[in-house]
């Protein structure tokens, strides 16, 4: 098996979306492997960080993540766990309503860049990405945390994919 070090060159930021404001990592979990259509084997995240900061462990870094559509290899995945979208895009027909309205806080934001910093310094990261500049399928990590992460690239000193 090839070492970590020269498999990851990137961390993907994802958010939990707009069914809940702040759900559990559990809820995220529960998702990912009773959906019908997506079932997977476990949490498709390698971390989650919760709006106090607190950092999770989801997937094991030892197995490629599941949570961009066909571009998972090299890729460390990180799920906020808070609806990020306050202005509902992509959301189709419901973006009439807001179903939720997330906030990205401080230390939630702290934990995140202290993370990526982590992540960086073991596995040589490259690349800051919101998943939407992965796949444009979906409309995530939301706009909240578009606005902040060329910023994060230039702290972390991470290109754009």
């Amino acid at each position: 098996m090839e070492p970590l070090d020269k498999f990851y060159d990137t961390i993907v930021v994802h958010h939990s979306g707009n069914e809940v404001d702040y759900p559990t990592v559990k809820q995220v979990q529960d998702k990912h492997m009773d959906s019908k259509s997506d079932s997977r084997a476990d949490i498709g995240y390698h971390y989650a960080i919760d709006k106090d900061g607190k950092i999770y462990e989801g997937r094991d870094i030892k197995f490629k993540g599941s949570h961009v559509n066909k571009a998972n290899t090299g890729k460390i995945g990180i799920v906020l766990l808070a609806d990020l979208s306050t202005d509902d895009a992509g959301m189709g027909w419901r973006s009439t309503f807001e179903w939720s309205n997330g906030e990205l806080t401080n230390k939630l934001e702290r934990s995140l860049l202290k993370l990526c910093k982590f992540l960086d310094d073991l596995y040589g990261i490259e690349i800051l990405a919101g998943h939407m500049e992965i796949n444009t399928d979906r409309y995530c990590p939301g706009n909240l945390t578009m606005a902040k992460i060329n910023n994060w690239r230039k702290l972390l000193k991470m290109k754009k994919p």
